[in-house]
């Protein structure tokens, strides 16, 4: 098995990946979206970044523009700051009300599955083809929105087909379970952006390599090597995982 970093010893791996498969769902996503939290804050209070400067390095030079266009027509508009929790609660209760079935994607659910990282967009799938106006406190490019409370950009992705398998788990306690996408689809959906870049990016790569090692036990390796058949670099993947094709 392949360790996430160089300098991590195999044996403090494990050790994290076990504490880690002990959480419950609940627990995990707080450490999710704590993780996320703390990193984005520590980084604007490090470089003294402004919450435009913020957007324009995360999201670039369309969304920084449309933060400040709407920042100039309210200008009492609140802005919280990051809170990857209250943004994805917000973003499932308007699909929720509307009838718009969706599953959890992207960055959020793979930390979810696997380890913590950094992510900077919610990804959802949803299954309405149109593009939607959210609430206010949002601005829209197509399918792409950005929450200007909470400095963080949220992805509607029609994916219909993802939407059957996806895992209905409680995420935040007292409030209704949210769908996530099966591990399995967002396995091939990381492996897929992997193999776009060329298999340069080593971010994407450690990602996948973490939801494998820590759904190894439950994940449903025999729907992968069917789904993609004779996939070299799924085989690589599943090897650095330390986990048997």
């Amino acid at each position: 098995m392949r360790t996430q970093s160089m300098d991590t010893h195999p044996e403090a791996e494990r050790a994290q990946i076990a504490i880690i498969r002990a959480f419950s769902p609940a627990r995990k996503f707080r450490s999710v979206c704590s993780h996320r939290d703390a990193m984005t804050k520590i980084s604007m209070h490090s470089t003294n970044r402004t919450p435009y400067e913020e957007i324009l390095m995360y999201y670039g030079k369309q969304w920084a523009m449309r933060f400040a266009r709407y920042r100039a027509k309210h200008p009492d508009f609140e802005i919280v700051g990051p809170m990857l929790r209250d943004a994805v609660l917000t973003v499932c209760d308007v699909l929720r009300q509307r009838n718009i079935p969706f599953a959890l994607a992207g960055g959020v659910a793979c930390s979810f599955y696997g380890l913590p990282s950094t992510t900077h967009a919610i990804e959802l799938v949803i299954d309405h083809a149109r593009p939607l106006v959210l609430r206010p406190g949002f601005t829209r490019s197509g399918t792409s929105y950005l929450d200007i409370a909470r400095l963080i950009k949220v992805d509607l992705i029609h994916a219909p087909d993802l939407l059957c398998r996806a895992r209905s788990v409680t995420l935040v306690e007292a409030a209704p379970p949210i769908p996530i996408v099966a591990p399995e689809d967002l396995a091939i959906d990381l492996l897929e952006r992997f193999r776009a870049t060329d298999s340069r990016n080593d971010a994407l790569y450690n990602d996948l390599l973490g939801l494998l090692k820590v759904q190894a036990p439950t994940l449903n390796v025999r729907s992968l090597l069917q789904r993609m058949g004779q996939d070299a670099l799924l085989a690589q993947a599943l090897d650095d995982a330390g986990i048997m094709a």
